[in-house]
């Protein structure tokens, strides 16, 4: 296990923070591109949303629905660390920007009456992270890629929710297991024998899925932005190192210091403070623990600045399938 690690965990600078990024497209320790990943879009700018009409300060965590009335429209934070170290920022930014935009679509459905009836339909729908680890192509605790996350999605019909699989932060499988083509690596549930008072699991045939309609990613400033306002957040690349020490202004906003991207994490919005300083709204996987509850403001405007479109961003348009309409993944 030492040499796996040891040659998978590429290192990014002397403190030893191992890179979470991998394209299994190429084996590259960088982001893939749409180039890498068949069937991914290059985002343009939302049809009719010029960047001139964007508004100053944007974020999903607290959208006006009414007069002086605001409404957090994201969903729960994950710690990708527990129960155990595991590299897969990348699976959590995926996770939580399908989550996010289902539940700003959901929002948006009720707005004009069109709700869905299923039931649990108003509760947030959190992808199962786990799922993703065992049965995917898109990357493993040594690290990953999220667009390569959405086309996997996309191609095998769907992704179950985490009451199908919980997290574990571990390689329990790979995609040639047994047990994915099972689909008792996807969805399960147990049983107890009360005379033996011996636990047994078996496969989840029919259950529902959150699929990707389409995918891609976004590279421009100004495009990230508007696919931000305009369908909900991203998941954008950045180096972890960055968002470890306490380098920031009385107002809270991070000084980004560092080059390359060994991360992966979910951008929300932007805004700007009193004094004029613009910044980045975005969510960390590492536990509502950290930093603001999970979230943290970085510098937009130089020196210090940190720029999504340095390494570019991805987005999915999520889809709930109901069981009938879905076969096991394989």
């Amino acid at each position: 296990m030492g040499r796996v690690l040891a040659a998978l965990l590429v290192l990014t600078r002397a403190d030893g923070r191992p890179s979470e990024v991998l394209c299994p497209a190429t084996g590259r320790r960088e982001r893939c591109t749409a180039h890498d990943v068949p069937g991914a879009q290059a985002r343009a700018p939302p049809a009719g949303l010029e960047t001139r009409a964007l508004p100053r300060a944007f974020d999903w965590n607290a959208v006006e629905v009414a007069w002086r009335q605001r409404l957090s429209l994201t969903t729960t934070d994950l710690n990708q660390h527990i129960p155990t170290y595991c590299g897969s920022c990348w699976a959590h930014a995926a996770a939580s920007t399908l989550a996010d935009r289902l539940k700003i679509q959901l929002f948006r459905s009720a707005a004009h009456g069109a709700l869905p009836e299923a039931s649990g339909r108003s509760r947030d729908i959190i992808p199962s992270v786990q799922a993703l680890i065992n049965c995917g192509d898109a990357g493993s605790c040594y690290g990953g890629d999220s667009l390569a996350a959405f086309a996997w999605i996309h191609r095998v019909g769907g992704l179950p929710d985490v009451t199908c699989q919980q997290y574990q932060a571990r390689n329990v499988y790979n995609a040639s297991s047994p047990e994915c083509a099972s689909g008792e690596a996807l969805c399960h549930t147990c049983a107890i024998d009360f005379a033996t008072r011996t636990s047994t699991c078996a496969a989840v045939r029919a259950y529902t899925r959150i699929g990707v309609a389409s995918f891609g990613t976004v590279d421009a400033e100004p495009d990230i932005m508007a696919e931000v306002h305009a369908r909900g957040p991203v998941a954008c690349h950045i180096n972890a190192s960055c968002l470890e020490g306490a380098d920031h202004d009385s107002a809270g906003v991070w000084n980004y210091r560092c080059a390359g991207h060994n991360h992966v994490i979910q951008l929300a919005g932007w805004g700007e403070g009193a004094d004029g300083t613009r910044y980045w709204i975005a969510r960390n996987s590492w536990g509502t623990f950290w930093a603001d509850h999970g979230w943290f403001r970085v510098r937009r405007d130089p020196p210090f600045a940190w720029s999504p479109a340095e390494f570019g961003c991805n987005w999915a348009e999520p889809f709930i399938a109901e069981p009938a309409a879905v076969a096991v993944a394989r």
